[in-house]
């Protein structure tokens, strides 16, 4: 598996690409169900915050072929989980819906998946080829991930409201009239269920205890460090440059400053990798 790292999206812009989010989410489950061998990562992507591991496991739904799972209660799962509905399947964390046909495409599946219903019971299961939209293989069952790292459902949107709502009312308005617009607005749509690309703002509100991908690391594991140095001088340069973004959007009142910090520094990442077996390859030593 690959981690790599991926960029916030700050703002709500018309076209969002989460090819690199799908991989880390994939990696980092296959992480903390225990079913990966080796993956490879960047420091960048250790340091990032995301979901507790416990969350993205329990968020996990899975499929099975035969079983009952009413297809009403998969639309809302889908919806839960971030997907966004389709008409046609085309990329990964979209939906499609046709009578009792259900086509996804979940972050942890190489192909989109096509379930068929015969009343609440899934009937027929296969993998469908994306260019013919036909599908190539049968399958028993299947795991359905979320769409994004930052996962937010009602219960989540109701939450976030009452926080945003709160810190208007601290804000001083002479001094932060961009921000209070900001939230304003952000407090409509998680409101009224719009689309909202720039939820990564609030992402220390949604996992206050700050996890990152080095908690999903388990316990047996041993870690590879190829160029400790060239590595150390990559991060230094990276989060000064991480630090000169977060002003800038501070001073455009477009993040709340306590909610700015959205890496941990490298040498914290490097405190957490001593409770294991560490090699280091270097070409001297």
């Amino acid at each position: 598996f690959v981690l790599p790292p991926r960029e916030y999206t700050m703002h709500n812009v018309d076209v969002l690409s989460r090819e690199f989010e799908h991989e880390r989410l994939s990696a980092l489950y296959a992480m903390a169900s225990g079913r990966a061998g080796v993956v490879a990562a960047s420091a960048s992507a250790l340091c990032q915050i995301t979901m507790p591991p416990e969350t993205l496991l329990s968020s996990a739904v899975f499929l099975k072929a035969g079983s009952e799972y009413p297809p009403d209660k998969l639309t809302s799962a889908f919806l839960e989980l971030g997907y966004t509905r389709t008409n046609l399947v085309e990329a990964q964390g979209q939906f499609a819906v046709r009578g009792g046909i259900f086509d996804f495409f979940s972050p942890y599946t190489q192909n989109p998946v096509r379930i068929e219903y015969f009343g609440d019971e899934i009937d027929s299961m296969g993998e469908f080829d994306l260019d013919t939209q036909r599908r190539i293989v049968n399958i028993k069952n299947t795991l359905l991930l979320p769409a994004s790292e930052t996962r937010v459902g009602q219960a989540e949107r109701e939450r976030l409201c009452a926080i945003l709502e709160e810190k208007i009312a601290r804000l001083d308005r002479k001094k932060n009239e961009e921000l209070i617009k900001t939230l304003k607005l952000d407090m409509e749509r998680l409101k009224t269920n719009t689309d909202f690309p720039a939820i990564d703002r609030y992402l220390r509100y949604l996992y206050p205890e700050f996890h990152t991908a080095a908690d999903y690391i388990p316990d047996n594991a041993i870690i590879l460090i190829d160029d400790y140095i060239r590595i150390s001088e990559g991060e230094k340069r990276e989060t000064a440059r991480r630090h000169e973004d977060t002003l800038r959007l501070i001073e455009q009142g477009i993040i709340i400053p306590d909610a700015a910090e959205l890496s941990r520094p490298f040498t914290e990442l490097e405190q957490n990798l001593r409770r294991f077996p560490v090699v280091l390859l270097e070409s001297f030593v």
